[in-house]
């Protein structure tokens, strides 16, 4: 059950020769996916056979076992992105990145430990993935359709207890930061969806799809900062709006909302989109 899962390998008694060569194994994966690293970062199956072959004229890996270590030491978090987490959301009001707690339809006794949690991804099933405060990971049903709400957003701040760091937690680069831009640039704010085992951390950028240029707020009282400047807000209901830049993000999501067959006002449709409009 632990195995399938978590998507192991299951190797039969008549096949213990298999666990024997693995240190061998590791040693070829680990050649193979330095060389891939440089001139393939994103290779299939085939492409790390093929590099294999490069390497050695040992054709006896007949059942993979090079290769999937390969495709995992290539991208590590593969295993993970499989089972959904770190994926982006196909919801209205909640993204990855958000805080939450229980909600009106929880059913899940003390899961959350009465605490607050962070979104991680989504599953094949559009279920959410969360991992409490407490370290607890699990899914968790999440549905505008039926309006079903096993967790709800909520602006709690990640609070540290005897730690650097933790999922949740808002983050910029620090004094010894040598990824070049891969945050975004020089000020960019992430938010951490996992610290794993070796210290390393998963961090998703915090990027806008819309910023309005102009605008007149209805209550300046509910504008809030972005967490950790002072730079950008985000913004309740707009009186009304001058001007604002989308990405293409953005676009869909207002197109999949239909506003054509509402014909709602785009300044009036935005703050319905996250859940913000006083009607």
């Amino acid at each position: 059950m632990a195995v399938s899962k978590t998507k192991g390998k299951v190797i039969p008694l008549n096949e213990l020769h298999r666990l024997v060569k693995m240190t061998q194994e590791l040693i070829l994966a680990a050649q193979v996916a330095s060389d891939l690293r440089r001139t393939n970062p994103n290779p299939t199956a085939d492409d790390v056979r093929s590099s294999i072959l490069q390497r050695t004229s040992n054709t006896g890996d007949a059942h993979d076992d090079c290769v999937d270590l390969v495709l995992e030491f290539v991208n590590p978090l593969s295993a993970d992105k499989n089972k959904g987490l770190y994926n982006e959301l196909e919801c209205r009001l909640l993204q990855l990145g958000d805080r939450v707690r229980r909600g009106p339809h929880w059913m899940h006794e003390e899961q959350d430990s009465g605490r607050v949690g962070t979104v991680v991804g989504q599953d094949q099933d559009k279920e959410v993935w969360v991992e409490w405060d407490s370290g607890h990971l699990n899914i968790y049903i999440y549905n505008e359709d039926i309006k079903f709400y096993s967790i709800k957003k909520v602006q709690e701040p990640r609070v540290l207890v005897d730690e650097l760091v933790a999922v949740g937690c808002k983050v910029t680069r620090g004094n010894d930061w040598k990824y070049d831009n891969d945050d975004g640039g020089p000020g960019s704010i992430g938010t951490v969806l996992g610290v794993k085992d070796n210290g390393s951390v998963i961090r998703m950028n915090v990027t806008s799809i819309m910023r309005f240029l102009g605008r007149k707020p209805m209550n300046e009282t509910e504008d809030r900062y972005v967490d950790g400047t002072q730079l950008a807000m985000c913004p309740d209901i707009s009186y009304w709006a001058l001007a604002y830049a989308i990405t293409r993000k953005g676009a869909k999501k207002i197109l999949k909302q239909k506003p054509l067959q509402k014909l709602v006002p785009t300044a009036e449709l935005i703050p319905i989109m996250y859940n913000r409009h006083p009607m």
